[in-house]
């Protein structure tokens, strides 16, 4: 896949270092590139501004796995005469490779942890086949390298084989090893701390797990190790200290959790990025919690706690789906967690003949739905937002060109706020009569002469009424979001296209359908600046609306 990047890229070009992924990256561009940390780039709502520099609120960690791959992407380069900007081809093939480097490496540990754990070869093999080719870790691996999870998957890999090194042999090289990668875990994502309670699988009881702890806190090399491991996780702190004089930033001011209302069923079995939706192998792997019932209860405890408060923890967070992506992403840097408790069923599939082709075609099926889902991600079949029922039921194993682009709409989640707003302006547009497209490019526009208020981030509910009259017929048309100055009317400063259409119609009783979709749409709105909302109808075609009007809500945040 490399050599193919390489040989197309001037046909094709390709960009791993967007959106998340870019602000991860900014780290080594800013040092490396533009010789500046204290005033990085990357999307703006990401970035803190502080009278002194401008502070990236993702970790460093990544940066600095990442590091010897840029050093190669730089000298790669300089040999083919490509730009020296950190993001050239050279550098998207090192960024690649490092994806790919990174994920050898947690299989490799992850192998010797299930070896160590008295699985034979051929569970340990199935175990993995499954975990990389049947769940999103293929799709952040391959299409998605420079985001965070294949190294957190990585490091965590590591971890697990190191903790259960000290568990079965307490001396000073285990410890120092086990600690050193839980800094680097934590450095790269901090939510990723829960990991340091994973360890409770390797026990059979709370005497062996004293036992062990004793021993361990008794090393004087253990106080060291700590301070190595705090060492690594302050890191960010200094680079904090160098951007903006202070050692402390609360970098999420414009997110938070709903404790009391966390969305676990639709975390898991949601259609908008669900877990177990769009990575069902991993629901398989859970079942692993019935054959640990028999034969550790501590560790099943232990697990189960483990697994809870983990999706506990990411359900209250206000953006559960978390944004776009395939699946729940921030799960994916626990899936080797998940191995340790789905090699159980590797085990039992693997355990008779009878079993092995009863559960052949089932873990096939899946295998292949998930590199499904991984094509149709990263080929616009499905949305990596937003996607609902109905919209994956259209699409589900669909991979023909022509489905790419179909779907539209959409379906952002409310941002977070600890009051949520009420409604500040509304629209309707009263029709007495169906207003009829046919010929027409331009009709309908709901105007707001002036915002009336301050913000950077507005949400906005849209509702439709409309009516096809022939099958299809409103497929190309848009819903568009057009923000102007009044210094400059008739001209946007932020246009926002959206898909009239959430699927497209496939029988008669779809042409007469309402719409209702939600936007967030982030900006510097100024109280003078004019919305207009209209529809376009590209291809001139025949539909109705009868009925067409929005609710606009301040969901203004401040990170600075």
């Amino acid at each position: 896949s490399l050599v193919l990047l390489w040989r197309h890229h001037s046909q094709t070009p390709v960009n791993f270092i967007v959106g998340d992924a870019g602000d991860y990256y900014a780290y080594l561009t800013s040092v490396f590139i533009h010789h500046n940390l204290q005033h990085q780039t990357g999307d703006a709502w990401y970035l803190l501004k502080t009278s002194t520099g401008t502070i990236n609120v993702h970790s460093v960690g990544e940066a600095l796995l990442l590091v010897p791959f840029f050093a190669l992407g730089y000298v790669l380069a300089l040999i083919f005469g490509s730009e020296l900007n950190g993001v050239s081809t050279p550098f998207q093939l090192t960024v690649a490779l490092a994806g790919i480097s990174y994920l050898l490496v947690g299989l490799h540990f992850l192998m010797r942890l299930l070896n160590e754990l008295g699985y034979t070869f051929k569970t340990s093999l199935l175990t993995i086949s499954l975990l990389v080719f049947g769940t999103n870790l293929f799709n952040y691996t391959v299409f998605e390298p420079a985001m965070s999870h294949v190294y957190s998957f990585s490091l965590i890999s590591i971890f697990l084989y190191y903790s259960y090194q000290l568990t079965n042999q307490v001396n000073p090289a285990n410890v120092y090893k086990t600690m050193l990668v839980l800094g680097l875990i934590v450095l790269t994502r901090p939510n990723n701390v829960f990991i340091i309670a994973a360890p409770l699988l390797w026990f059979n009881s709370k005497t062996q797990l004293f036992e062990v702890i004793k021993k361990v806190i008794r090393l004087p090399h253990f106080y060291w190790a700590v301070s190595m491991a705090v060492g690594i996780m302050f890191l960010q702190n200094l680079i904090w200290y160098y951007q903006s004089g202070q050692f402390f930033h609360h970098t999420y001011k414009a997110d938070g959790f709903y404790w009391t209302q966390p969305q676990i069923l639709k975390l898991l079995f949601g259609f908008d990025n669900g877990f177990f939706i769009y990575t069902p192998v991993c629901l398989i792997f859970l079942t692993g919690f019935i054959f640990l019932y028999r034969s550790n209860r501590f560790a099943f405890w232990a697990g189960l706690l483990f697994f809870a408060v983990l999706i506990y923890f990411f359900a209250a967070f206000w953006a559960y789906t978390y944004f776009d992506g395939l699946g729940i992403r921030v799960l994916v840097d626990y899936y080797a967690v998940l191995a340790v408790i789905g090699a159980k069923v590797s085990e039992y599939v693997l355990q008779s003949r009878t079993h092995t082709l009863m559960f052949t075609p089932l873990l096939s099926f899946l295998v292949v739905l998930n590199l499904v889902y991984c094509y149709q991600n990263n080929r616009a079949i499905i949305l990596r937002a937003g996607m609902t029922f109905e919209q994956w039921r259209y699409t589900f194993l669909k991979v023909g060109k022509s489905y790419q682009g179909c779907l539209g709409g959409a379906n952002d989640l409310e941002p977070y706020a600890k009051t949520r707003p009420t409604v500040f302006a509304s629209i309707f547009d009263t029709l007495k009569a169906p207003f009829n497209y046919a010929g027409k490019e331009f009709g309908l526009q709901l105007k707001m002469d002036s915002l009336g208020i301050s913000s950077n981030r507005l949400h906005i509910k849209l509702e439709l009424e409309r009516e096809e009259q022939t099958l299809n017929s409103s497929n190309e048309a848009l819903v568009c979001l057009q923000f102007e100055r009044q210094e400059e009317l008739g001209k946007a400063y932020l246009y926002y296209p959206v898909k009239l259409n959430d699927v497209p119609s496939t029988k008669k009783a779809d042409q007469k359908k309402q719409l209702r979709y939600a936007i967030n749409v982030g900006g510097q709105f100024k109280p003078t600046d004019r919305l207009l909302v209209y529809i376009w109808n590209k291809g001139k075609q025949a539909f109705r609306i009868s009925k067409f009007n929005y609710k606009l809500y301040n969901y203004n945040y401040s990170i600075n």
